[in-house]
């Protein structure tokens, strides 16, 4: 009986170690093992040479949160009035190659913009960075302006940035006119997005394993520190004014498109939580021993 209570005490410090009682920071909600970032962004189009075409040069802009992190047991929703810290971040990419692929359609490349990362002050090759903020307030709706969505997404402390160098970010079967997004009832597919990344700064306070990541525009396999893949979503910002779709109701947002890109990650267990995770599994196999004996 005494064993079987210090294999039950160990794996109570295991849980302890391991983040299981969650606190409020985003890293006290990420599991060890395979992880999964659910999340819900935002983009924008910048038309570099106004000819309402997304082509080489144009820029996409966007921001995002992430409301659930899920591993090995039950997910964990974030942010907003969950009483644990926000995730959110902003990126922007320029699109470096475009390949048809059918009518309005091409599977585009994008790639680091020298421009964003001097205006956060981040380091060159820069993509996107996370923060992890108390302020839970990130909004893709209502916030009025891209300035003013865009403050919401980028507050609190620097959790990582990322870079595409050994990635890629790429678009697949995307149409080339977004600004489709902002007329076209909100959730309309308008492509999918494919995201390598991997970290530029890692403040989270954990060490990554690599994770297969599948770029279906060039049928290559990558190994990332962050692998996304999803969706690209008409916003329907201005879709009560298009004729073709009476009755519809517009989004209250700024933005043309959203969608729901998932991450999925590998955080490397401590070496503290694997200790304990001998420790206890011994324990209980002293336990089943004596157990048996009896």
């Amino acid at each position: 009986m005494k064993l079987v209570k210090r294999a039950i005490a160990l794996a109570s410090l295991l849980a302890l170690s391991t983040g299981a009682l969650a606190g409020n920071s985003v890293s006290n909600n990420v599991p060890s093992g395979a992880v999964l970032f659910s999340d819900d962004s935002a983009e924008r189009w910048i038309d570099v040479n106004d000819n309402g075409v997304l082509d080489i040069g144009d820029k996409l802009r966007g921001i995002l949160t992430i409301n659930q992190i899920s591993g090995g047991g039950p997910a964990t929703l974030i942010g907003g009035n969950t009483g644990n810290n926000e995730l959110t971040g902003i990126f922007q990419t320029v699109v470096t190659n475009m390949v048809a692929a059918g009518t309005g359609k091409f599977d585009y490349t994008f790639a680091a913009d020298a421009a964003f990362a001097a205006e956060f002050g981040l380091a060159a090759g820069t993509v996107g960075a996370f923060f992890d903020d108390s302020a839970n307030n990130f909004a893709r709706e209502g916030c009025g302006t891209y300035g003013a969505c865009e403050a919401t997404a980028t507050g609190g402390a620097l959790w990582a940035s990322f870079g595409l160098s050994g990635g890629f970010w790429t678009a697949a079967g995307a149409a080339a006119n977004p600004g489709l997004g902002a007329v076209l009832p909100l959730g309309t597919p308008l492509g999918t997005f494919g995201i390598g990344m991997n970290f530029v700064v890692n403040n989270t306070g954990y060490q990554w394993n690599k994770v297969n990541c599948f770029d279906t525009t060039t049928f290559t396999m990558y190994q990332v520190d962050f692998c996304g893949q999803g969706g690209i979503l008409a916003s329907g910002r201005n879709a009560d004014n298009n004729p073709g779709l009476p009755g519809m109701q517009s989004t209250n947002t700024p933005y043309e498109l959203f969608d729901n890109v998932d991450f999925t990650a590998n955080r490397v267990p401590e070496p503290t939580s694997l200790v304990l995770t001998g420790m206890a599994l011994l324990g209980l196999g002293a336990a089943a021993r004596r157990s048996k004996k009896q």
